[in-house]
């Protein structure tokens, strides 16, 4: 649709492009706010842009707890109103939403099935579900009713011999960025010891960087104080990620990796920094911040964070004729627990890209293949440890010193074999 606004504009793009934006252009005329807001909803699938482009982003006037937040939601629900609303179920739900709403949720509900729930919040969308000396934290917003709940799991594993504590993000799709340092800051505190988390952010257009700092009340007493620093759990922890996790749920896994906490899953799904702007209706839309978040390092979040454990398969489906990803082995926690142990017990070495020990010429394949954006074929790739020469990026001549190191050559392999320190 962009071509077409670029050399039409955007008014004569919605009298031709198709039936949908004729008939949003028309409710966008209506005096009925409930028309307009089901013209902006029309308009939706076709302007998302895989980030946040959000034509009818929530504004307080459009909360469900207002008069016309109430009447949008009886509109929505009435069963006269069916069709239309399907159509803008069908227009807002692309390929990559219908993969991870309908298959991965569903696959994730079946599996924690198996498992002992622990306890549940806010309609059982916010929950824990335990497995041995394992327990899984599951949420799929970052919303300030997520606080309590997190802090009472993470007290009930300390007091019930709980070893590994996994964030499921693989299904979140953001929210609040302070309740973010919140759960960030808890997971990093054995390493910090700090109440105060600081998001950082550069400016595209004029490269400065800049923090937004969070003084946080670790321990819920209603206090900021000294004693907020030593809330600290001392678990192996870990982050599960899909390409769901959008925005607050991509930012967790990228930044959590840069203290040495694992992704598992598959690569986050990106995006971050949100702007909320303002039409004279009062109607709130979002669009991509010009600012990026940025890790300690300096590197945008925005592609995601790359997995260290790959669990996702490729299944033949008979219902749709082709293969289709399938998430189950992402929620096996007995599996996934033997990894997260793994990777806490065996410290990183250069060179190592797949985690398994040892420097094979399978770590020289799977970084080749790296190096030129094809999938490694490893269920595990460690991005942290592929700059083997030391010149900050990840090329055919890590590579090389890879190969020269498996063949026992005495110079030119860079730092493969020594330990990250």
């Amino acid at each position: 649709m962009s071509a077409s606004i670029s050399e039409l504009g955007l008014d004569k793009t919605l009298d031709t492009y198709s039936d949908d934006t004729r008939l949003a252009k028309k409710l966008l005329f209506s005096d009925s706010k409930i028309d307009y807001m089901l013209g902006l909803a029309l308009l939706q699938g076709y302007f998302s842009d895989g980030g946040h482009t959000a034509l009818n982003y929530e504004s307080n006037e459009y909360r469900s707890d207002t008069v016309l937040g109430k009447a949008w939601a009886d509109f929505m629900s009435d069963p006269d109103n069916e069709e239309i609303v399907k159509r803008i179920f069908a227009l807002n739900m692309n390929g990559d939403n219908l993969i991870y709403e309908f298959r991965l949720k569903p696959q994730r509900a079946e599996k924690y099935a198996q498992y002992e729930k622990v306890n549940s919040w806010e309609n059982n969308s916010i929950s824990c579900v335990r497995e041995g000396d394992t327990l899984v934290f599951v949420f799929d917003n970052y919303i300030n009713e997520v606080v309590r709940p997190f802090k009472w799991s993470l007290d009930y594993a300390k007091e019930n011999g709980i070893k590994t504590f996994i964030v499921d993000d693989s299904s979140n799709s953001g929210g609040s960025s302070a309740v973010l340092a919140y759960i960030l800051q808890i997971m990093i505190n054995s390493q910090m010891h700090s109440n105060v988390f600081e998001l950082k952010m550069s400016n595209t257009a004029t490269h400065n960087v800049f923090a937004s700092p969070f003084e946080l009340d670790l321990n819920l007493d209603g206090q900021f104080d000294d004693a907020d620093k030593e809330v600290v759990y001392d678990f192996n922890f870990a982050i599960l990620a899909s390409g769901k996790s959008f925005s607050c749920g991509n930012l967790l896994p990228v930044l959590a990796q840069e203290y040495g906490i694992p992704v598992l899953g598959e690569t986050s799904g990106g995006e971050c920094a949100i702007d909320i702007r303002y039409i004279p209706t009062t109607l709130a839309y979002g669009i991509s911040s010009s600012s990026k978040l940025i890790t300690d390092s300096g590197a945008i979040v925005d592609k995601g964070a790359t997995h260290d454990y790959y669990l996702v398969d490729m299944v033949y489906d008979e219902e749709v004729g082709q293969e289709m990803k399938h998430f189950s082995n992402m929620y096996d926690i007995p599996s996934i627990t033997k990894m997260i142990d793994d990777f806490y017990n065996n410290p990183p070495v250069w060179g190592d890209v797949d985690g398994d020990g040892t420097i094979t010429i399978a770590d020289a394949t799977a970084l080749q293949k790296y190096a030129i954006d094809l999938p490694t074929g490893t269920p595990r790739f460690i991005a942290d440890v592929a700059d083997v020469n030391g010149d900050g990026k990840v090329s055919v001549l890590d590579v090389t010193c890879i190969q020269k190191y498996v063949a026992e050559y005495q110079t030119g392999t860079g730092r493969t074999g020594q330990l990250v320190s």
